[in-house]
């Protein structure tokens, strides 16, 4: 019985590998082509996942725990790497007269050519394009 279950363990590790090559070559074909900076920070966000799944994979053939706390080790910096590139990312975003007025109040901007006197007066939102809508 154990011989059995030792071959079924080894067939799902095998396709676990599989699956992790394969995500591994097209994550990095993206992190690589692009086209947006967002992309590639997705896409390195992925790889950390990859290789955290390589570890447990690691952990699961040789029935030892001591990569685990590699395994968080690199999982929380992932995620730290991760929520900095999107706070990066969010700022460098520039404001256009479509984007929402509250983040133009937000970042202390002002919309060129309004004064700012209807900017709370109903019916008027101060950009064109845009009658009839009540400021928020």
């Amino acid at each position: 019985m154990i011989g059995i279950l030792n071959t079924i363990e080894l067939v799902v590790v095998a396709i676990a590998v599989a699956a992790l090559a394969t995500a591994g070559a097209v994550t990095l074909i993206r992190v690589a082509k692009g086209p947006t900076s967002l992309d590639r920070i997705i896409s390195s966000d992925l790889v950390v996942g990859i290789v955290v799944g390589g570890f447990a994979l690691h952990v699961v053939l040789t029935g030892r725990a001591t990569t685990l706390p590699i395994m968080l080790a690199i999982s929380l910096v992932g995620f730290i790497g991760a929520v900095a590139m999107a706070r990066f990312v969010h700022d460098q975003v520039a404001v256009t007269p479509e984007a929402p007025r509250r983040l133009r109040r937000r970042r202390g901007g002002s919309e060129a050519g309004s004064s700012g006197a209807d900017e709370g007066a109903p019916g008027t939102s101060g950009e064109p394009g845009r009658v009839g809508e009540e400021g928020s």
